[in-house]
């Protein structure tokens, strides 16, 4: 599994997201992406893929306190 995150100071998704979509796609490889709301739904028709999740954001505490 891998994650890539977009922050919220760089926004261009070309310069880190697409380019690990890029790579990543087609693989065995189960891909988590969250983009922090710059162009979710565009990534998600350019990516249709089945082992890429792209979504606004991602809950990160999964833990109980």
């Amino acid at each position: 599994m891998v994650l890539v995150t977009q922050g919220t100071i760089e926004r261009a998704t070309e310069k880190r997201i697409v380019p690990a979509l890029d790579a990543l796609k087609d693989t065995d490889v189960l891909v988590i992406v969250t983009t922090s709301g710059n162009n979710t739904a565009e990534l998600r028709q350019r990516f249709p893929q089945k082992n890429l999740i792209i979504d606004y954001s991602t809950p990160f505490s999964g833990r109980d306190a």
